[in-house]
C-alpha cells in the first residue's frame, strides 16, 4: 500500500481541504518587512475569498501563519542571516527567539497536527481562518 493510499484510507477527505501554509516572519519583527506583510494580506485575502466561495461545496479553506518552525530550512535561513549580520549563529537564534513567548521554535509535528486536524471532519466548520502557530508571538499584537 502506498503511502497516498494509506493517507487516503486514515484520512478520507485529505486532500479535499485547501490550506496555505505562510510562514510569515514579518509577524516577529518590529522593523517592518511592509512587502511581505502585504503579500501575505493578499494570500490571506485569497484564503478568505476561497473559503466563501467553496463553502457552498463542503470545501474548507484556511491557512497556517507559522513562525520559526525546527527545520534544515530555517536553520539554514539563521545562518544566513546571522552572516549578513555580521553575528553568530547562536547569537541570531538568541535574539530571534527573544521575541518568542515560549522561547523556542515550532517543532515541524506541530504544525503537521494542525494540518492534519483542519483536513479532518473534526474541523469541518473551521472555514476562511489563520492560524498562528507562533509560540505566543502575536498574543499581544493584535494578529
Amino acid at each position: 500500500m502506498s503511502d497516498s493510499t494509506t493517507q487516503s484510507v486514515l484520512f478520507p477527505d485529505l486532500f479535499a481541504k485547501p490550506i496555505q501554509v505562510l510562514f510569515d516572519e514579518s509577524q516577529m519583527s518590529s522593523d517592518g518587512g511592509g512587502l511581505l506583510l502585504k503579500a501575505v494580506d493578499e494570500r490571506l485575502g485569497l484564503t478568505k475569498a476561497l473559503a466563501l466561495e467553496l463553502v457552498s461545496k463542503g470545501v474548507t479553506v484556511n491557512a497556517i501563519c507559522p513562525t520559526w518552525v525546527d527545520t534544515a530550512m530555517a536553520r539554514q535561513g539563521m545562518q544566513e542571516t546571522a552572516d549578513v549580520l555580521g553575528i553568530s549563529l547562536e547569537q541570531f537564534r538568541l535574539q530571534a527567539l527573544a521575541a518568542v513567548p515560549l522561547k523556542r521554535m515550532a517543532y515541524v509535528e506541530e504544525v503537521a497536527g494542525l494540518v492534519i486536524y483542519l483536513c479532518s471532519s473534526l474541523a469541518s466548520s473551521i472555514t476562511g481562518q489563520a492560524i498562528n502557530v507562533c509560540g505566543g508571538v502575536t498574543a499581544g499584537s493584535g494578529s
